[in-house]
C-alpha cells in the first residue's frame, strides 16, 4: 500500500510541476462548456422541448458528461506503448512491484488530480446555471452512477492495458 501511495503522490507532484498546463486546460475545458451550453440555449430558443428533452435536462447532460468523460478517461495506451518504446516495461521485471500495479497507481494519481480540479471548474461552470442545472440527490441513483463511474474506469483501463 505504501509503495501504491508513493507513486500517486509522485503523479500529483508531477502533474502540479505543470501548473501553468493544468490551469490552461481547465479554463479551455470551463470554455468549451460554456460554449456547448450557449449552442444548446441557441438551438432551444423558444422551444421548450426538443425530440423529448428540455434544455435544463441538456445542460445537466452537458455538465455531468463532461464530468463523467474526466474521471473515466486515460491515456494508457499511449502510455505501454511509450514504455515499451523506450524500454522501461522490462525495467519492471526486476522491481517489486507489477506493472499493472504501478499503471493502476500512476492512473489514479493523474485522474484524481484532473477529477478534483475539474469538479471545481465544473461547480464554477455550474454556479452560472443554477436555475437550469437539474439536481437528484437519491442515494440509489447516487450509488448506481458511483458503480458505473468505478466499472468504466477499470474497463477502460483494461481495454487500455
Amino acid at each position: 500500500m505504501k509503495k501504491f501511495l508513493t507513486i500517486i503522490k509522485a503523479f500529483w507532484q508531477r502533474a502540479l510541476t505543470y501548473r501553468f498546463t493544468v490551469i490552461a486546460y481547465r479554463i479551455g475545458e470551463m470554455g468549451e462548456i460554456v460554449v456547448l451550453i450557449l449552442m444548446w440555449t441557441a438551438i432551444y430558443g423558444t422551444q421548450e422541448v426538443i425530440k423529448g428533452f428540455t434544455l435544463p435536462e441538456m445542460i445537466t447532460y452537458i455538465l455531468a458528461g463532461n464530468l463523467f468523460h474526466v474521471m473515466v478517461r486515460n491515456f494508457l495506451s499511449t502510455v505501454v506503448a511509450g514504455d515499451i518504446k523506450e524500454g522501461q516495461l522490462s525495467m519492471f521485471l526486476i522491481k517489486p512491484m507489477s506493472y499493472f500495479s504501478y499503471i493502476l497507481a500512476r492512473e489514479i494519481g493523474r485522474i484524481s488530480l484532473a477529477t478534483i480540479l475539474s469538479v471545481i471548474s465544473q461547480f464554477i461552470v455550474i454556479s452560472f446555471f443554477l436555475n437550469a442545472f437539474i439536481w437528484n440527490f437519491d442515494s440509489v441513483y447516487l450509488l448506481v452512477i458511483f458503480i458505473m463511474l468505478v466499472l468504466a474506469f477499470v474497463t477502460e483501463l483494461l481495454l487500455s492495458y
